[in-house]
């Protein structure tokens, strides 16, 4: 698994849901939208590379890969295609890109989650805990609740083969009713799994973002997360972790 995960795998263009929400927002775009977005794009890309048969999807998607290549996009900043399509009113490409939004915070929330726990090495109370992005209240709750939980995930994932807790853990979720308590010990477990998958402090920014965003489990949690309310924390009950643990093993 880890030799998949090279620098240039974890850019956002290669992430595949990224793709799919490209092709579908690009062969929807009419000829007028098409012109907007060249439009959109002066300043941002340079002029020679705006020179382009704007009915060919090919073409269309060389300039999104160059937004992406030149970090105009990126795991933290879709704003630039949220901006357009508002733009242009495209209403169902905004709510296609928010899914994708949620998609990648997620995984950010996990990445930092992971980092905190194994890279700043954090403790329930610690007040120097090096937290920076806009999730910070979120990272800290799924870390409160790990630190509340501990003696229910670590010996389990310590002892046992974790690519198999993980298929375990996708098949569980995909055939479960979830509620808040079911998803935020999800993302602890899954966090901690991917933890054991390389060395965090090798790991590439967008390492985890990747992984997670990669499986089928993802997409069934955010689209559940989207549905109730968008990234809401919500207190976990003890019997939650325990429940998913007993189905993993």
């Amino acid at each position: 698994m880890n030799s998949v995960f090279s620098p240039i795998y974890c850019m956002l263009k290669n992430l595949r849901v990224f793709k799919g929400f490209v092709i579908d927002c690009v062969r929807s775009l009419s000829m007028d939208d098409r012109e907007a977005f060249r439009h959109w794009c002066f300043g941002i890309i340079p002029e020679s590379k705006l020179d382009v048969d704007l009915s060919n999807d090919g073409e269309m998607f060389r300039l999104i890969e160059f937004l992406c290549n030149d970090y105009k996009l990126s795991f933290t900043d879709l704003s630039l295609l949220r901006k357009f399509l508002s733009r242009v009113s495209r209403d169902d490409m905004l709510e296609a890109l928010e899914r994708v939004e949620l998609l990648i915070s997620v995984g950010r929330i996990m990445e930092d989650y992971i980092k905190s726990v194994y890279v700043y090495g954090f403790r329930q109370g610690s007040p120097d805990m090096k937290l920076a992005s806009r999730f910070t209240h979120i990272v800290e709750f799924l870390l409160t609740t790990r630190e509340e939980n501990q003696e229910l995930i670590s010996p389990n994932i310590e002892d046992n083969d974790n690519d198999t807790i993980l298929e375990n853990l996708e098949s569980a979720i995909l055939d479960s009713q979830l509620s808040w308590s079911t998803v935020t010990s999800s993302l602890v477990i899954i966090s901690e799994l991917y933890a054991s998958f390389k060395p965090v402090d090798l790991a590439e920014s967008g390492f985890y973002v990747t992984m997670f965003c990669e499986t089928r489990a993802s997409e069934f949690l955010t689209q559940w997360m989207l549905d109730n309310g968008g990234l809401v924390s919500k207190s976990v009950e003890l019997t939650h972790v325990n429940i998913i643990m007993c189905c993993l093993l």
